[in-house]
């Protein structure tokens, strides 16, 4: 719970510091697992470098209307208080559906195939994520419902002061490196439907994960969260093509 830190007397923003470490680990293991495979490196690098900008575009625009009413957007704009009172996020699903596109406009760009860069590039995104969670952590977002045995964020941090909260932060980060994990051991057995893979993985973890969520800045609709929405979405889309096949 450091908000932020100083290092030879220049202030670093932990959150910060933590996404642009997930950014370079994900890369890293992104070009290792494309060079195994005996895949191009600048294909693998330019793909990560276009879902990356599609992705941060995508987080960024999906907290905005997900935070924010139409109404209360435009109010600013006609004000000129957009910059002052607009308090910036991202969310993580935005990210994940608009870096898909992205990664898509790459291949199209080089001519290579998307989903044969997939399984050594994919496993990274949990890797980055979970870095993501601990900046989160850190930071004070994303902060869990008050228990007794919960943290205590000091003032100034953007969850509550002096309240016990529940580290859910640090839970789906530990839950992230288990599924980066298990989507590398599935590569490497041979496994290709990394994507689906790892919507199997990911969207019940956050789906569940969201109960123990206690910042209200994130959607609400029939009592569950956009972020949950979007999982049983994900799900869906994922796994009634699966049905439909063995059926016939």
């Amino acid at each position: 719970m450091k908000p932020v830190f100083t290092l030879w007397g220049i202030s670093f923003a932990s959150y910060g510091v933590m996404c642009a470490a997930g950014v370079l680990a994900a890369l890293i293991l992104g070009l290792l697992n494309t060079k195994r495979m005996h895949l191009r490196l600048e294909n693998a690098f330019v793909l990560f470098v276009f879902a990356l900008s599609f992705g941060l575009a995508g987080a960024f625009l999906t907290h905005m209307f997900v935070s924010y009413s139409i109404g209360d957007l435009v109010s600013m704009l006609m004000r000129g208080t957009f910059f002052e009172e607009y308090s910036p996020g991202f969310v993580y699903y935005g990210g994940f559906l608009f870096g898909i596109p992205g990664a898509y406009l790459a291949s199209r760009l080089l001519r290579f195939r998307m989903m044969d860069y997939a399984p050594g590039m994919l496993p990274a995104l949990p890797l980055a994520h979970a870095f993501g969670r601990i900046g989160c952590f850190l930071a004070g977002c994303c902060y869990g419902i008050e228990c007794k045995w919960g943290v205590y964020y000091p003032e100034g941090s953007s969850a509550p002061a002096n309240i016990p909260l529940f580290p859910v932060q640090l839970l789906e980060g530990l839950l992230l490196l288990l599924i980066a994990f298990l989507l590398l051991r599935y590569v490497k057995s041979g496994g290709k439907h990394v994507l689906s893979r790892y919507v199997y993985l990911y969207a019940p973890v956050r789906f569940l994960l969201e109960f123990l969520r206690g910042d209200m800045h994130r959607g609400i609709f029939l009592s569950l969260s956009t972020a949950q929405w979007t999982s049983l979405i994900l799900l869906v889309l994922f796994l009634v093509p699966v049905k439909t096949l063995r059926r016939g």
